[in-house]
């Protein structure tokens, strides 16, 4: 993302916190676990701390994402402003990448602290026609109608629909992270109950010896 193109939009997070117990390090299972639903949105996900420090790499999807690997460290470079922004307003973030992609950024809670922020990149429909998009095919040395013919495969929604899929990558986020908890907390309970039976069991042939 240029700093020359303010194409940001926010929606606010509500200050609401996530599940407690996790960290940001500990989410990478979280987004491995919604892969196959993040790629049928066509959105490449990625973690990041509040210092826009990148914890779990964006992977090349898809076969544009690839030509234009050359780009990878501008393109890190916008996720990493928009992760800090996320984190720094505490709200959902849109923003046009370096690219011409759009790049959605979702700031992550634990007990109502701020930790980091995960963030999607995908191509829009509109992609090709951005400035941005010319200007990385000039650089590259791509035929632009080549490129484009690549991201129209590639795109699965309108630049519109921005915002809602940031929401969206919000609460499948959230999903993940509170059923993670759930099944941690589940897996502590059956251990304590193992251990309660287990004393209770050895109190019982102790009150029986002493009879």
């Amino acid at each position: 993302m240029s700093d020359a193109v303010p194409a940001t939009t926010r929606a606010s997070a509500g200050g609401s916190s996530g599940p407690p117990g996790l960290s940001v390090p500990s989410l990478e299972p979280v987004l491995q676990g919604l892969k196959a639903r993040l790629e049928s949105l066509g959105l490449t996900a990625s973690l990041w701390d509040p210092a826009g420090n990148v914890l779990v790499e964006p992977v090349a999807r898809h076969e544009l994402c690839r030509c234009f690997c050359a780009e990878r460290r501008l393109c890190q470079e916008a996720m990493s402003r928009l992760a800090q922004r996320a984190c720094s307003e505490d709200s959902t973030e849109t923003a046009l990448g370096p690219t011409g992609c759009r790049i959605l950024a979702v700031p992550l809670h634990q007990r109502r602290r701020r930790v980091g922020a995960a963030v999607a990149c995908m191509p829009t429909r509109q992609t090709p026609e951005t400035e941005e998009f010319a200007r990385t095919c000039s650089r590259l040395g791509l035929d632009r109608d080549f490129a484009a013919g690549l991201c129209r495969r590639a795109a699965r929604h309108d630049e519109a629909e921005a915002e809602t899929l940031s929401q969206v990558l919000k609460w499948l986020i959230d999903d993940a992270q509170a059923k993670m908890v759930a099944r941690e907390e589940l897996t502590t309970l059956s251990a304590n109950l193992a251990n309660t039976y287990e004393e209770l069991s050895l109190l019982y042939r102790i009150s029986g010896s002493m009879k």
